[in-house]
């Protein structure tokens, strides 16, 4: 196989090509991320504050396991992340109007 010194890239044009895509890439995240921040739609809503187990027990004077016995008989509803059980301050509020 015969190979022609034309044939090989030299080391300062493959730079320069590298540095063309590099700025070509730059170029249209830059344009991309101009055009999407003005169609983004802005979020409104607040983020609803979640209570603790701990937190809720303490707040109404019981112990955990009480609230704890409270969700296995379905009387508090938690939201669970994680095996975590949290409360929405309206459930808490749901559950303080029905048992009182």
């Amino acid at each position: 196989m015969n190979f022609r010194a034309d044939s090989i890239p030299s080391a300062q044009s493959a730079c320069e090509n590298r540095a063309k895509s590099e700025w070509a890439v730059a170029n249209s995240t830059a344009r991309c991320r101009g055009s999407l921040a003005a169609t983004r739609p802005q979020m409104t809503a607040e983020i609803p504050q979640l209570l603790t187990l701990f937190a809720v027990a303490k707040a109404l004077c019981v112990s955990k396991d009480t609230v704890r016995a409270w969700v296995r008989q379905g009387r508090l509803h938690p939201v669970r992340i994680c095996r975590r059980l949290l409360f929405t301050p309206d459930e808490i509020n749901r559950f303080l109007r029905r048992s009182g």
